[in-house]
């Protein structure tokens, strides 16, 4: 029994005009399906299809967003139907998750629920107390039986009222547990294991080998969890993040590529740079559409509101390129290439013998540790002895560059060296676990060149879209007139500031490490 609420004191001291409410009593039937490792069950997803809800049969994928103490925010995705195969739309959102292993029924829940509601004098529900009685079944076989008592917060309540409930419960014999869905805890320990690609720590004495594994890791990490966010469309940096694991495992691989057999490279490279280019469109439409928004705030009130035609037409823009985005990711070619990543994390593929392969680009050849320093690196070397010899490459090309550009360099240009600065950063950040602080200072300062590049890039290509606009008649020329004016500083300020930050970067001597 439950216990009663009418009667407390302490909910009377926060809430004094109340009344509780007896919650109508449900049966519900859910079939949870997953794959037969259970891939969802360990990344924390349920999905399911229950009978005896309200509003209709339907299918459910909750994924996790956030827990805290007790509570356990989640996210959901509904979509009615009747049981049976799973349907696609509902498959899609887990598409990272299982990859090509089918989904199957692994359980069905029989929940007997009853419950009360605390409502305040308005008639609004102020907390819901779910009490479920929970019997599971293995085909028509009863497993285990258990109950589980739930206590949700209405919109703008007081959170003490939800704490007081809480201790009331608890006080009446309820013991409060881990805030895991029911499904994890009818499966038992196997749902409890970690999932297939997890976060790692690389040891200080780790080998060259595994250098390379957690690059791929990384990379995996990153798009699977990712994955059903950018399907669900909740915010742009999950996009943002998605590319940044694209781009980070392009140039990783360019710098381990000596090491690498040269065909598993070149098809990697490939197929990250395919993916990289669907989330690049996406993530340029939401960078051209915040920094257009942000022009237009600086605008007269009558000028803004003639230009906000032009934040409409990026918004068609970038949904055009997101459905081309979730085109890619819900083809076999994108499956193939996650189970790929996730594959080399755990058996990164190395090539037998150091080689190079002809015909290689310019920079990739540059970028070269032993075409650098005639240091030959094998996988199984200890990577702390190698982590210089990995990154003097990037960083050389990275000088010459400097060195070649005079002193008003073209645009294309500016963006080339940003690109080269990205991939010293990027090799610095790869054995930073090794290297310790000298590879991270190193980073970080060019990092800092590479932002000043971005940002002029940024400027660059949204003249030039503005430019290209004005031309087609989509923009008031006027409107147009200021907008590109303001890029045009843009772009020159951070002209004027790429090469103190290069001083800085060189005059303190963050290299020396390398030689």
């Amino acid at each position: 029994m439950l216990p009663d609420l009418a009667a407390s004191e302490a909910i009377g001291a926060l809430l004094p005009e109340y009344h509780v409410e007896p919650r109508a009593q449900q049966a519900l039937q859910a079939v949870y399906f997953d794959t037969a490792d259970l891939r969802l069950a360990r990344w924390g997803v349920t999905l399911r299809h229950r009978r005896g809800e309200a509003g209709g049969d339907g299918w459910t994928v909750k994924f996790p967003q956030s827990t805290s103490g007790a509570v356990l925010a989640r996210r959901e995705v509904y979509v009615a139907g009747r049981a049976g195969r799973v349907p696609r739309d509902v498959a899609n959102k887990v598409t990272a998750l299982v990859r090509n292993v089918p989904l199957e029924a692994v359980a069905k829940l029989v929940t007997l629920r009853r419950g009360i509601l605390l409502i305040d004098q308005h008639g609004d529900v102020v907390v819901d107390v779910v009490d479920d009685e929970v019997s599971v079944y293995e085909g028509r076989r009863l497993i285990s039986r258990f109950r589980e008592i739930e206590v949700e917060l209405g919109p703008g309540a007081d959170p003490r009222i939800l704490e007081t409930v809480v201790a009331i419960l608890v006080e009446a014999g309820a013991s409060p547990t881990d805030p895991i869905p029911k499904i994890v805890r009818a499966l038992g320990v196997r749902a409890d294991e970690p999932p297939d690609v997890v976060a790692r720590r690389i040891p200080k004495k780790a080998s060259v080998a595994a250098l390379v594994a957690n690059a791929f890791n990384s990379a995996a990490l990153s798009l699977v969890q990712c994955d059903p966010a950018i399907r669900l469309g909740d915010h742009i940096e999950d996009v943002h993040q998605a590319r940044v694991a694209t781009r980070t495992l392009r140039s990783n691989l360019g710098t381990f590529r000596t090491i690498l057999d040269p065909t598993r490279y070149a098809l990697l490279r490939d197929e990250v740079a395919w993916l990289g280019r669907a989330l690049g469109a996406v993530r340029e439409a939401d960078v051209l559409h915040d920094r257009l928004r942000q022009l237009l705030a600086r605008l007269s009130a009558g000028d803004a509101e003639r230009g906000s035609a032009l934040l409409d037409l990026l918004g068609q823009g970038r949904a055009a390129a997101r459905a081309e985005l979730l085109k890619s990711m819900e083809s076999s070619r994108y499956v193939t290439l996650v189970d790929s990543l996730i594959a080399a994390a755990d058996q990164p593929p190395l090539a037998p013998i150091v080689c190079h392969e002809p015909g290689e680009a310019a920079d990739h050849q540059a970028m070269s540790a032993e075409k650098v320093t005639g240091d030959v690196i094998a996988g199984d070397q200890p990577a702390r002895d190698k982590a210089a010899a990995l990154v003097v490459g990037p960083w050389r090309c990275l000088e010459r560059a400097v060195k070649r550009l005079g002193d008003d360099p073209p645009d294309e240009s500016l963006h080339r060296l940003r690109i080269k600065a990205k991939r010293c950063r990027y090799a610095a950040e790869a054995v930073a676990d090794v290297a310790g602080r000298p590879a991270v200072k190193l980073a970080k300062a060019v990092a800092r060149l590479q932002t000043v590049l971005g940002e002029h890039q940024d400027a660059v290509v949204a003249e030039t879209w503005l430019r290209a606009e004005a031309a087609r008649g989509t923009i008031d020329p006027l409107v147009a007139g200021q907008l590109v004016m303001l890029q045009r500083i843009e772009a020159q300020t951070k002209r004027d500031q790429w090469k103190s930050v290069w001083k800085d970067v060189r005059s303190s001597n963050l290299s020396g490490w390398l030689d």
